[in-house]
């Protein structure tokens, strides 16, 4: 039962004690009987008074649990609200300060008893009083709770300082505004910054002011560039046009002369054989005809006729070999295979060679006039092999293939030199080139020293743009060394659906015939004059995003393999790689594959599943790490600028960078880094040999 219960129970009690003494009054006679009912009435109110004492005990222990409960509370409240980092306050609507913690008296530069009864006002920077009384009265009209009310606090002692302020009401049951807390937080540190921030951004400011009116002034200056270096690209690229326009115009009266020669050489030949030839075999007649019936001539005349027949049969034979020299008639008569065969067996008898020919069981079908070009070309490449190979023997192979017809001539000779290739003196070997590149055509060459050389000439079956037919792979070979495109081209000549469209020397004809779209895929060497491969790679991969590129190296895949792939390349391949090797990955990387021998993903595990504590020499650029290889194997600085086609100044700044970058001292610490980190070996490297090595 609560109080209120019990109070109502006593006035009811009260109020039948009231009723019993008026009834006594009233009825004296019944005085005894009602005594019996007050009585009964009082047991039962004395029992409930009892329950009802009962449950106010219980009710009283209850409450004085939950003021234990609640003291500790508070004391928790209080623990918190005086060691909070930022200082609070508790004050009435008038500003007088009723609590205050620690932070809060730290902050004023007073003890914390003393701030008890004292108005916040007198605390705040002087100045700030006027807005301080504003926002209060404000914001206790508004009951708002306010965020970052900024405000300069003056302790008893020091400089003013900056405080961010919150305050919220607090309100009575009946919702009466009673008083207000206070949340002081020192900004201090934050204004610090602010201003810094701001001097530095008015700073910055001024420096792009100025930076701008400089990029004017040098804009200006480039716009002016940029006119006359159209103005002058314009007259290059009307020069370029022009030279472009003669050289065509020089092919094309080259072919007009080459077909008029071969006219003029074809009616020389018969004009010897009608003019002369006949007559000769004419007066032989007759000679011989005299020889029979001067029986009774002296011995002299006997011995003159034999001499003029003898001397009729030399020039006969002469005119013979003139008139085949300036054009074969089995040529024309019989076709190119008879007509190589012929030139073989004659050429080999007179210089004591022995040889091999295969032709193919299909006729070739090239035309008089390609296959006069091809039977030139051919007659140029064996007097190349009398006179200058020192050969025993030559293979002579004829084939055909899905748009070429391909001429082989290999011989066992001294192999030409790189030198002898390039050499503008060799007369034979640019009209060689230049017969085929009239039709279409090209040809490759490739020397061995101590093996032999190898001649192949191609000329397309058919006069079309390389490229056109449908599921043909065009492949751009990216090589400095001419032997290298030659003997790739040789092997991708047997191949139905991989064609050479383009070959590159240089970084510059690289880019421009990738530029120019005119191959699917990119064959591309990692050492390039000038620039390094892995570079080219990178600025191809960012101008072309998806273009498959092939990195084709003689460096082992332990070296360059990983930082190739990371860089972008499609797969990554030796020069010692077997042709089947180098077609399945060309193959492979144009579907948008990539190629990865076993060794190198091996390796490529190895690099994954790694410590994260890499070794020093992953940290150096690609150009650095190849300078690195070439000091590790032993070369000079001036040697490797000579095959970079650098400055010897600019290798030793990567010398530099390198022992610095490895903690090195010399270049005898640089061989030793290199080799116990197995990226050299300790023997001299060599190039294979194998006829099979690309």
């Amino acid at each position: 039962m609560s109080e209120h219960r019990f109070d109502n129970q006593i006035e009811l009690l009260q109020h039948d004690i009231v009723a019993l003494q008026q009834r006594v009054t009233d009825e004296p006679a019944q005085a005894a009987q009602v005594l019996v009912e007050a009585l009964e009435d009082l047991r039962a109110a004395m029992e409930e008074l009892g329950v009802a004492d009962e449950e106010l005990r219980q009710q009283n222990e209850e409450l004085a649990t939950a003021r234990l409960a609640v003291e500790a509370e508070r004391q928790r409240y209080q623990e918190l609200f005086d060691f909070a980092p930022d200082g609070y306050l508790i004050t009435d609507t008038a500003g007088l300060i009723q609590e205050a913690n620690r932070a809060a008296a730290a902050m004023f530069g007073v003890l914390q008893h003393h701030l008890v009864g004292k108005p916040l006002m007198v605390y705040l920077d002087v100045e700030d009083h006027a807005a301080f009384c504003a926002q209060l009265r404000f914001r206790l009209q508004q009951s708002e709770r306010v965020q970052e009310w900024e405000m300069r606090v003056q302790p008893r002692q020091g400089a003013p300082f900056p405080v961010a302020l919150t305050v919220s009401t607090i309100c009575d049951s009946q919702d009466t505004l009673v008083g207000l807390r206070w949340l002081l937080h020192d900004i201090t540190v934050r204004k610090q910054a602010e201003e810094a921030l701001q001097q530095a951004q008015e700073v910055l400011e001024r420096r792009v002011e100025e930076r701008t009116a400089e990029l004017q002034q040098l804009n200006t200056q480039l716009q002016t560039e940029i006119t006359e270096h159209r103005r002058t690209a314009k007259k290059a690229h009307q020069a370029q046009q022009d030279l472009h326009s003669s050289r065509e115009q020089l092919r094309q009266l080259a072919m007009y002369l080459q077909n008029a020669q071969e006219q003029e050489r074809a009616r020389i030949a018969r004009e010897l054989h009608d003019e002369l030839a006949q007559p000769l075999t004419s007066l032989k007649m007759d000679l011989t005809w005299l020889a029979r019936r001067a029986v009774t001539t002296p011995t002299a005349w006997h011995e003159h006729l034999t001499a003029m027949t003898t001397v009729i049969d030399t020039l006969s034979e002469s005119v013979r070999r003139i008139g085949t020299k300036l054009r074969p008639n089995i040529l024309d008569n019989l076709g190119l295979e008879a007509a190589m065969e012929w030139q073989l067996k004659e050429v080999c008898e007179r210089a004591s060679l022995t040889y091999t020919l295969q032709m193919p069981e299909k006729e070739v079908t090239l035309g008089p006039a390609r296959a006069t070009a091809v039977f030139r070309i051919f007659q140029e490449a064996l007097t190349n092999v009398i006179r200058h190979a020192q050969a025993s023997s030559v293979t002579i192979r004829l084939s055909q293939h899905a748009d070429a017809w391909l001429l082989h001539i290999v011989d066992d000779g001294k192999g030409i030199t790189p030198d002898e290739l390039t050499n503008y003196a060799s007369l034979g070997l640019l009209g060689m080139r230049e017969r085929a590149h009239l039709w279409g055509g090209d040809v490759s060459i490739q020397g061995t020293p101590g093996v032999g050389t190898t001649v192949t000439i191609r000329i397309p079956r058919d006069l079309v743009t390389v490229g056109v037919t449908s599921g043909i792979i065009r492949v751009l070979i990216a090589d400095d060394h001419a032997t290298v495109r030659a003997g790739v081209k040789r092997f991708l000549a047997d191949t139905a659906d991989l064609v050479v469209a383009r070959e590159a020397g240089t970084a510059q004809e690289i880019l421009e015939a990738v530029a120019a779209k005119v191959c699917d895929v990119v064959l591309l060497d990692i050492s390039l004059p000038g620039r390094d491969g892995l570079d080219v790679l990178k600025q191809l991969k960012q101008l072309y995003p998806t273009l498959p590129i092939l990195m084709f190296s003689v460096h082992a895949e332990d070296q360059y393999a990983v930082r190739a792939l990371k860089t972008g390349a499609a797969g990554y391949l030796t020069k010692n790689s077997a042709p089947e090797v180098l077609i399945t990955a060309l193959r492979k990387v144009a579907q948008g594959g990539r190629y990865i021998s076993p060794v190198l993903a091996e390796r490529l595990a190895l690099e994954v599943t790694a410590n994260t504590d890499k070794p020093l020499h992953t940290t150096l650029a690609n150009r650095e790490y190849q300078v690195l290889l070439m000091l590790a194997g032993g070369q000079t600085i001036r040697k490797i600028a000579s095959e970079l086609s650098l400055s010897v100044k600019t290798v030793s700044t990567y010398r530099t960078r390198i022992l610095q970058k490895l903690r090195l001292k010399t270049t005898a610490d640089i061989i030793r880094y290199a080799l116990s980190q197995q990226l050299v070996s300790d023997q001299p490297a060599m190039l294979p040999a194998s006829s099979t090595a690309l």
